[in-house]
Parts: C-alpha cells; structure tokens; sequence
C-alpha cells in the first residue's frame, strides 16, 4: 500500500473515530479530536513496531574488535599490495554486504589500501563477482 493511501486510511478513521465520540458519546468537538489523534498515533506505532520495524537495513558498521581482528591476522598491511601504513587502511567485504556478508565475522572482512580497495571493487562490479 503506498503512503499517500495510508495516510488517507488514517484521516478517515480519524474522522469516523471522532464523529463516534461527538455524536455517540456526547464529546466536544476539541476532545473528539485530542482522542482520535491519540488512537491514531497508538496505530501508527504499533504499525511501525510489528511490521517496520524489522525490515530496516541492518547497519553497515564494522566493530572494532573485528578490525583488529583482520589487522592482526594481516600483519598490519594491506593484503594484496603489503601497504603498511594502518591509517591508511580500509576494510573491504569479501561477501558484499547487501547480499548478506557479515560485519562481525573477521573472516567476511579485508585491510585494504584505497588504491587495491578501489581495484577490488572496480573489478568485482566489471565481473559481477562479490566474493
């Protein structure tokens, strides 16, 4: 369901909502509206909470504790050209992340320099490898 028709889902329950309580329960108009928002937020979130919430992306950061991992296992360097420079280092996914590479286990992850970082990624995208 796009958002503009959820959002008109929501004006009209809110509408219906409200002409209940000022016509059935005798309510103000400015209290009908106070408790129609009031239900209509609690929807919302409770729509966001169940059905959302778990299909946001998982973040893409890597702990350090798995760096340090990788750098130790690597010596420190950059593993294809032996870069030594740490500060220069980036850390590269062998499994790509958006298909399902892990940011925790040290094994899914590589120091690289930004030059061989730059060549890995070029040539995993010419190839259409993410591996």
């Amino acid at each position: 369901m796009r958002l503009w028709t959820k959002i008109k889902l929501l004006i009209l329950i809110f509408l219906i909502f409200a002409g209940y309580l000022i016509i059935e329960q005798g309510k103000t108009i400015e209290m009908a509206a106070k408790i129609s928002g009031a239900v209509i937020a609690a929807i919302v979130a409770l729509y966001w909470y169940f059905f959302k919430r778990e299909k946001l992306k998982p973040s893409r950061h890597i702990p350090d504790r798995v760096k340090q991992q990788v750098l130790r296992r690597q010596g420190g360097t950059c593993c294809f050209c032996n870069e030594s420079r740490t500060d220069l280092l980036q850390f590269h996914h062998k499994k790509q992340h958006a298909l399902g590479g892990s940011n925790i286990n040290p094994n899914n992850i590589v120091a690289l320099c930004p030059t061989c970082h730059h060549m890995k990624s070029k040539f995993d995208m010419q190839n259409k490898r993410f591996n």
